[in-house]
């Protein structure tokens, strides 16, 4: 990778992101759960409107309804994949535990809020069953709810914050990987395996504006001898059983990459970076999974960043000298700098050039005709 990205990632990867820190349930009477008004804003407030958790700065009881009930909070849910594999199931293991099972069997509720009073995903409803917990029986709250009795299970994948930011440290307990282990044991291996599988983003069309030029990292990958796999055309149960199958797993950093939990233990693990930032939900993930990892410079990623964040994209991946180094072989590329779809990619984040043309449906149309040509090559 290349020299900035080389001095950020080295202090991390060379930490330990295990704690072993004793989780606890802590019990509030007449607490309240605030439903998100905005993509993060969520939390619990206590009966005297102290805020227990979450990114809330004040609120004092007003537009609520009121339970006469018990609940358990699970916390804030995403309908991001990645999400589900990583703060979705992160309070799971307190209904596994003698307290949790009581509960339930009394009649306690299971509630949840989610970014944009969003549904979880069917996937993410599937992981949940092989987490062996029912999420139909869950219960979303989408305004502020006030209840006779809420029980806040510790997170099992502890933040360095106790907001919702995607940046940030992540460590995880003996609790959570308990938890995935539960969903790998699931796992069916197929009856068509891959040695090598690439995790291509190519073939969602939704997504074009926000990551360009993977076609050509595919091509790299194509030529090493990795199976391309687009992961939304095939079954769940199918995605995950070719990656606790396969012994060569890449793909590009983010939602995606996370799947390498489902990986096998010392799997190799290439992860094409797509941006100068350091994602430690995957570090964490590397080192639970016991995974040997491979991080790959395959960007020219400039700012500005949608919403001033660099996880936020938009995304500009192109072949480097990084990636044929890692490859161990040369090969005709164009460089980013004569790519017109580097220079398009640029001058559509123009505010100017985004309100009077980028933004038009028949430009947009031709844009996806493009990346869509590009992608089936």
């Amino acid at each position: 990778m290349n020299p900035k990205q080389r001095a950020l990632m080295q202090p991390e990867v060379e930490k330990q992101y295990f704690s072993d820190k004793p989780l606890q349930c802590r019990s509030y009477a007449n607490a309240y759960v605030l439903a998100c008004r905005s993509k993060y804003l969520s939390g619990v407030v206590a009966e005297d409107f102290r805020v227990v958790e979450g990114n809330v700065t004040e609120y004092h009881g007003e537009d609520s309804s009121y339970m006469d009930c018990t609940a358990i909070y699970l916390g804030y849910f995403h309908w991001v994949w990645g999400h589900n594999l990583t703060d979705n199931i992160k309070r799971l293991w307190f209904l596994y535990t003698d307290e949790g099972r009581r509960l339930l069997a009394e009649g306690a509720h299971v509630v949840y809020t989610c970014a944009f009073n969003k549904d979880v995903s069917d996937n993410g409803r599937k992981l949940f069953a092989m987490a062996d917990v029912n999420f139909d029986q869950f219960e979303k709250i989408t305004g502020p709810t006030q209840f006779k009795r809420l029980y806040v299970p510790d997170d099992a994948l502890i933040h360095d914050t106790i907001t919702h930011e995607p940046l940030g440290e992540r460590f995880y307990t003996n609790e959570f990987w308990q938890t995935v282990l539960r969903i790998k044991q699931k796992i069916r291996l197929p009856k068509q395996t891959f040695d090598k599988v690439y995790f291509s983003r190519t073939g969602l069309t939704s997504n074009y504006l926000r990551e360009t030029g993977e076609w050509d990292i595919e091509r790299v990958f194509r030529r090493k001898g990795y199976e391309i796999i687009r992961p939304e055309v095939l079954p769940l149960d199918e995605q995950l059983a070719i990656l606790a199958s396969c012994s060569h797993f890449a793909t590009t950093e983010g939602s995606i990459a996370h799947n390498a939990i489902f990986c096998k233990p010392a799997t190799q693990v290439e992860i094409v970076q797509k941006a100068v930032y350091v994602n430690h939900y995957q570090l964490a993930i590397n080192e639970m999974a016991d995974l040997n990892v491979t991080y790959i410079d395959g960007h020219h990623t400039t700012p500005p960043y949608g919403e001033g964040h660099v996880w936020y994209g938009p995304f500009y991946m192109c072949i480097t000298p990084y990636l044929l180094k890692w490859a161990g072989f040369n090969m005709f590329y164009v460089p980013y700098w004569l790519q017109p779809s580097y220079w398009w990619f640029n001058l559509r984040k123009k505010s100017v050039v985004a309100k009077w043309l980028a933004n038009r449906k028949f430009v947009h149309r031709l844009e996806r005709n493009y990346w869509e040509r590009c992608a089936s090559k």
